[in-house]
């Protein structure tokens, strides 16, 4: 099966691929040892086909999965990061710690679909402490808008009204985004609201 899925012979090639995976229901661990050596390959287009393998037995909760996420985390081709990132929510379901580790690791990727992936996970984690809560403060102040979005949109959720106008107003001194600045002062004024009440 290793040589198959390098065959330069695409049919032999297309069927050793479906192949693996339909080991990805039957056996998974057979599936993660394939990918091991497949993340290694200098041809970036088996490295997509083994990212997207991957996110067939992201949900299994091995060290050896962990460790190919992690890889393909540091992959240098933006596509394979991106593939493996989009997996990282249904992770984060099974590995509460593993999936802030990753998400920790995704947000500050220079792809902007890898860092919105890393708010999705953290979306899932329990925001109110840790590490995912200092995730998403860190997020509200990212150069990427569409990460600030996310972020900024989970704060009232994670903050009190006194804590809330107090960030909003820091975010204000430097939030360039119209709408930002609009959702922000909404903050505000409701936060103000709520400690008049």
């Amino acid at each position: 099966l290793a040589n198959e899925l390098r065959s330069t012979q695409k049919q032999r090639r297309d069927a050793a691929w479906k192949g693996l995976q339909a080991l990805t229901k039957t056996w998974p661990d057979v599936v993660a040892d394939h990918l091991d050596s497949l993340f290694l390959e200098q041809d970036v287009e088996i490295r997509r086909k083994a990212a997207k393998m991957l996110n067939s037995i992201v949900s299994r909760k091995t060290s050896v999965v962990r460790d190919l996420v992690s890889w393909a985390l540091h992959d240098d081709d933006a596509q394979v990061r991106k593939t493996v990132a989009k997996s990282l929510p249904r992770l984060a379901k099974q590995d509460v710690r593993m999936g802030t580790v990753f998400a920790e690791r995704a947000i500050i990727d220079p792809d902007p679909d890898v860092r919105l992936a890393a708010i999705r996970t953290i979306e899932k984690l329990n925001r109110g402490h840790g590490r995912a809560r200092d995730l998403i403060l860190s997020g509200a102040r990212s150069d990427d808008v569409r990460v600030r979005r996310s972020c900024i949109a989970m704060l009232p959720k994670l903050m009190s009204e006194e804590e809330l106008r107090v960030l909003v107003d820091d975010l204000l001194k430097t939030e360039s985004d119209e709408k930002l600045v609009e959702t922000l002062k909404g903050y505000r004024f409701d936060a103000m609201l709520e400690g008049t009440e």
